[in-house]
């Protein structure tokens, strides 16, 4: 474990951690730190970035960014392989970009004040509950799996993503259109928000699709009428061999 670690003005580059990295204190001004990686858990008691940067890189096991404070800071190109802890965080002014989160994301009792989200995609469940926001965006961002807002209160709030599982909507003012929604949130979204309000039960889906009409393939299934051989019974058929003989003869 390391208590107090800061860097003011300085570049932190290609540094590699093999065991799991627990940092109780850590504060970050005017930095930038490119292409880290960490094989195994980040954690980081108290966190805060300024005017910093942190970029290509990736954390293989969960990272728990408890409480972190982003101010006028970017996070962009980093993959995280498990879960992803930033409840009660803050975040001012702020980007994150081209993030790829693998596990579970709590945001929860989070703070959003001018940040723009671009080309996220969150392969797990995301916690956005008793969060605020003001002047939010997200664009181009992918949901795999059920999203809540519960409790959330929005102003400014830009939505433009592609939500596959269930969302969550219980007591907050993110609005749907014929409530009256902003027109800076894509009706199609919001649309698809009304519609995962509850998950559908399996008795809702058929065991078996319909098939589609085969009707309209009867004419690529058409034969040509091929005139069947006569058959001849037993006397018949040695009659006409008899015949055949003496005429050759």
């Amino acid at each position: 474990m390391l208590h107090k670690v800061g860097c003011s003005g300085s570049k932190l580059e290609g540094i590699r951690i093999l065991s799991t990295m627990v940092v109780n204190t850590f504060q970050a001004t005017a930095s930038s730190l490119y292409e880290m990686s960490f094989l195994k858990d980040l954690a980081v008691t108290s966190g805060t970035f300024k005017s910093s940067e942190f970029k290509n890189s990736y954390v293989l096991g969960s990272a728990s960014l408890f409480a972190a404070k982003f101010v006028k800071s970017s996070i962009e190109d980093i993959y995280f392989g498990g879960d992803l802890l930033l409840s009660k965080s803050t975040f001012v002014k702020s980007s994150i970009t081209s993030v790829v989160i693998a596990g579970d994301t709590s945001f929860k009792e989070s703070t959003w004040k001018q940040v723009t989200l671009t080309n996220v995609t969150f392969l797990g469940k995301v916690d956005f509950s008793d969060s605020k926001f003001k002047k939010f965006t997200c664009k181009m961002c992918t949901f795999k799996k059920l999203v809540d807002f519960s409790r959330t209160k929005t102003k400014d709030f830009s939505l433009d993503a592609v939500f596959e599982d269930e969302i969550i909507l219980e007591e907050t003012d993110l609005q749907l259109p014929e409530q009256g929604a902003k027109a800076d949130v894509p009706r199609s979204v919001l649309t698809l928000m009304k519609r995962s309000k509850t998950i559908p039960s399996s008795k809702q889906v058929p065991d078996e699709l319909p098939f589609p009409d085969e009707a309209e393939d009867d004419d690529d299934d058409e034969e040509e009428d091929v005139e069947a051989p006569e058959v001849l019974d037993q006397d018949d058929y040695y009659d006409a061999l008899y015949r055949e003989l003496f005429d050759e003869l």
